[in-house]
């Protein structure tokens, strides 16, 4: 993976955001994928006897995480570990 980090700068200030196709290996993404649980809430506002869902104010989906995840998790971190180490690499 070769990137010109005068590119990513300049569309960076000049957009405010960058796509790096190919940044990830497919078995990174594939990796990734598999720690993303697929049972999903839709997320909600308010607190206690207030909770509500209303898609028209807040139409994300939420996933709390809980001790059962724990390898999920360890995997997730050690795949976002390498990728920060990626970048290290490519703007030391």
């Amino acid at each position: 993976m070769i990137m010109n980090d005068g590119k990513l700068i300049d569309a960076l200030f000049t957009q405010g955001w960058f796509v790096w196709d190919d940044f990830l290996t497919q078995d990174e993404v594939i990796e990734l994928k598999a720690c993303i649980p697929a049972d999903w809430s839709q997320a909600g506002i308010g607190r206690n006897d207030e909770y509500m869902t209303k898609k028209a104010i807040r139409s994300d989906k939420i996933q709390w995480l809980s001790s059962d995840m724990a390898s999920l998790l360890l995997t997730f971190y050690n795949v976002w570990t390498r990728f920060v180490w990626k970048l290290i690499v490519i703007f030391s």
